[in-house]
């Protein structure tokens, strides 16, 4: 088993080979995929794809769906602040960066940052006024807060929060405890949620490719569960809040919304993944 901070650089890799450049097009993001090598995450990419080769698909979908929720909250909304939760080597910061460039973007992983700083650098280093790389450990919720106001942030302001490929892999505890950290009383800030549901929402001929995906990953992780959602487990969290759930993306409605048709999801139990919207 690879050491945690070589399993999250080969699952960042991966992730970056399914979405293949297709959606995050801008100068700046084809200039950061250059710099990087994607090297790490070849070995998995190959596994995973004997599984299902059109998992690429997953990957473009819910990129897409979560562009389109970033452009239309930063176009429509007095948000100056975007907080990226277990980016990795995403590229992301960069397609916000080409489109809104007075937005300030802190990103927070437990590895990868020094790196993603250097790239940074190496690109423009005026960047680095607006994209702000910051190593946080998730396991311990406390500090996050500190740890991004260090960086500029104001916990005051209203801030879009995007939390991609990274609830499946905490305890669901230890999630809601580092989002809670976003909560506010106004519900002023815009979460973004991606996750997966339960083996019961998927269709039994599509079960298997996520079960078999994720146990590749997971064990790569050292993992012996992947923790999933229901739609009602978030809507009643986010009610707890008094936050309000805006809208919710099953793969079915991804795929239409980026391809205007559904040739792999043709039905709302045929994919895995969803995205859901909320004010907290």
């Amino acid at each position: 088993m690879s050491s945690y901070n070589d399993t999250l650089a080969a699952t960042s890799c991966l992730v970056l080979l399914w979405e293949g450049g297709e959606i995050h097009k801008s100068k700046l993001s084809q200039q950061y995929r250059k710099l990087i090598s994607l090297s790490a995450g070849k070995p998995l990419f190959d596994r995973c794809n004997l599984v299902w080769v059109n998992y690429d698909q997953v990957i473009k979908n819910r990129k897409n769906c979560i562009l389109n929720i970033v452009n239309n909250v930063l176009s429509n909304c007095d948000t100056q602040q975007v907080v990226l939760l277990g980016s990795g080597l995403d590229s992301l910061s960069f397609e916000i960066l080409s489109r809104f460039n007075s937005v300030t973007i802190f990103e927070a992983d437990k590895s990868n940052m020094e790196l993603k700083s250097k790239h940074i650098q190496e690109i423009e280093p005026s960047l680095l006024d607006n994209i702000k790389c910051i190593n946080f450990d998730f396991s311990f919720s406390k500090g996050l807060v500190s740890s991004l106001e260090n960086y500029g942030f104001s916990k005051n302001e209203p801030t879009l929060i995007v939390a991609e490929g990274l609830s499946h892999y905490m305890q669901e505890k230890k999630f809601w405890d580092v989002i809670k950290k976003f909560q506010t009383s106004n519900q002023q800030n815009n979460f973004i949620l991606e996750y997966l549901v339960p083996k019961n929402m998927i269709s039994k001929n599509r079960v298997e490719i996520p079960n078999k995906i994720f146990k590749i990953i997971g064990f790569e992780f050292g993992l012996e569960i992947i923790t999933t959602y229901s739609m009602e487990d978030i809507q009643n969290r986010i009610s707890d809040w008094n936050g309000k759930i805006i809208a919710n993306y099953n793969m079915m409605q991804m795929e239409k919304q980026r391809t205007g048709e559904n040739q792999y999801f043709k039905e709302d139990k045929s994919g895995w993944t969803e995205i859901c919207h909320a004010m907290i």
